[in-house]
């Protein structure tokens, strides 16, 4: 196997934001984390592994796993939280996310979506 066929590009979260619609949701800021992404067959598949933490602006700490599988034009993923306080009720929840490379690819937008039965 070409070992560029597979790598894992690994890289910081330093900082970032999270901004809901509507009265449920979270708003608060990454504080840390890594990103290993495993690209395969030239970049056919990406499969992610994100782990990233921070606060809520009411300062609840949190832990958010994220891990999919997509390619450049599509990733989505399952995300994960470990919360408490206020937000609790969203570790139990089933939540998807999409990713989009920033036009300069520097930085990364993720849209989660909380799906309910």
């Amino acid at each position: 196997m070409n070992p560029i066929d597979n790598y894992l590009p690994v890289a910081s979260v330093v900082n970032g934001s999270i901004a809901s619609v509507g009265n449920k949701g979270i708003t608060g800021v990454f504080k840390g984390g890594i990103s290993v992404i495993d690209i395969v067959d030239g970049g056919a598949a990406i499969v992610n592994n994100v782990q990233t933490f921070g606060s809520t602006n009411d300062g609840t700490p949190f832990l958010v796993t994220e891990s999919g599988i997509g390619n450049a034009a599509d990733d989505f993923a399952r995300l994960s939280l470990n919360i408490g306080g206020n937000f609790a009720f969203l570790q139990d929840q089933f939540i998807i996310t999409e990713a989009a490379l920033a036009a300069d690819r520097k930085s990364v937008m993720t849209v989660g979506y909380l799906v309910h039965d």
